[in-house]
């Protein structure tokens, strides 16, 4: 804004000139003076009354008006040292093609007056600074935006993660009221599996971008926090679980989540059943359409004959119907150095936002 004024006293010749711009209160609009320069530059961020302005007759008949010694209609334009002998204003015009404000200049010469060619040139500077204006609006109006979404974010975040410790307190305490190992036994994985939930969820919305998450530290993180550093079902010292990944490997949030679920549950598998073992490792290979999922551990392995979809566990069901959901193939590998899962699904990567 000091720019124009300065450009606009300068090609037209003025001594002095500024930016109103009218500003809604609880009462009577006012217009506040902004980049005032010459005589009236310490007067540099006052009000005036919008009724009590020709910053005003210029909103309502929105086109530039010619002022000559505006004091007499203007008392409060009065200085003591210079009088005024011309006052020329031009609108400032906003997003919705209204005027919100004007450009104005002075002169305090009295044989100095504006011509048609000033007035021309103070609409071309006063129509550049609209679409500045104009732009810094739509920059208020899309951080704020921002703002209440983000805001809005950390609401829903809020209740989810209300909503899963809830639920989760309900079934450990039903899991105490049963009666019978077997029913103690699914209440407690049940409540297990809401925790995971419970952990996807915080992962997912601390990845920050939600429409390009890294696999890679996104996995990496939810194991961590399987391993006892964050909610401590399992100790990090039975198991060291181990990922890899292609960093810059992008993906959409629904198919981390699907992912974030599967690597969940076949690595808690590991914690539950393979006795003995030391590692479990978590590798993702990617092509240019395909993406290869692979959870191993060197445990005992599976049983002979193991059969994914032939499993009644509630665990492998859903694991298998998450692969489904993605168009996937998951292959189980049992052997006598440990249990080896291979997931192959169709792969749409996204890009990373540049920095």
């Amino acid at each position: 804004m000091d720019r124009l004024v300065e450009l606009s006293l300068s090609l037209c010749d003025a001594e002095s000139g500024g930016i109103s711009l009218c500003e809604a209160t609880s009462g009577e609009p006012v217009f506040r003076w902004h980049a005032l320069k010459g005589r009236f530059a310490p007067f540099t961020g006052e009000t005036i009354p919008r009724h009590f302005s020709p910053c005003g007759v210029v909103l309502d008949q929105q086109k530039p008006i010619l002022v000559r010694e505006p004091e007499r209609y203007y008392p409060y334009l009065a200085l003591e040292d210079a009088a005024i002998s011309e006052g020329l204003w031009a609108p400032l015009v906003g997003l919705e093609g209204v005027a919100v404000g004007t450009l104005w200049i002075m002169t305090h010469d009295a044989d100095r007056h504006f011509t048609q060619d000033d007035c021309d040139t103070l609409l071309r500077l006063a129509a550049f600074g609209s679409v500045g204006l104009a732009l810094n609006q739509v920059s208020i109006e899309k951080d704020d935006l921002l703002a209440r979404q983000d805001l809005m974010m950390r609401e829903i975040n809020h209740r989810v993660s209300n909503s899963l410790q809830l639920a989760n307190a309900m079934l450990r305490l039903q899991e105490r009221r049963a009666v019978g190992s077997e029913a103690k036994q699914e209440l407690r994985t049940a409540a297990d599996r809401l925790v995971s939930i419970g952990l996807i969820h915080t992962r997912l919305y601390k990845a920050g971008d939600m429409n390009a998450i890294r696999i890679g530290d996104y996995l990496q993180d939810l194991c961590v926090d399987l391993t006892g550093s964050g909610n401590g079902r399992f100790s990090a010292g039975t198991l060291d679980v181990k990922v890899t990944a292609p960093e810059a490997l992008a993906l959409q949030p629904d198919m981390v989540t699907k992912l974030g679920l599967i690597v969940n549950e076949l690595v808690t598998n590991s914690f539950k059943h393979a006795a003995g073992s030391s590692h479990c490792q978590v590798d993702i290979t990617n092509s240019a359409d395909v993406l290869e999922l692979t959870i191993s551990d060197d445990g005992p392995g599976l049983p002979k004959g193991f059969n994914p979809q032939t499993q009644n566990g509630l665990g492998m069901r859903m694991v298998l119907s998450l692969v489904d959901q993605m168009n996937g193939h998951l292959i189980a590998e049992p052997s006598p150095h440990g249990a080896r899962f291979v997931i192959t699904l169709p792969l749409t990567t996204v890009p990373l936002p540049t920095s």
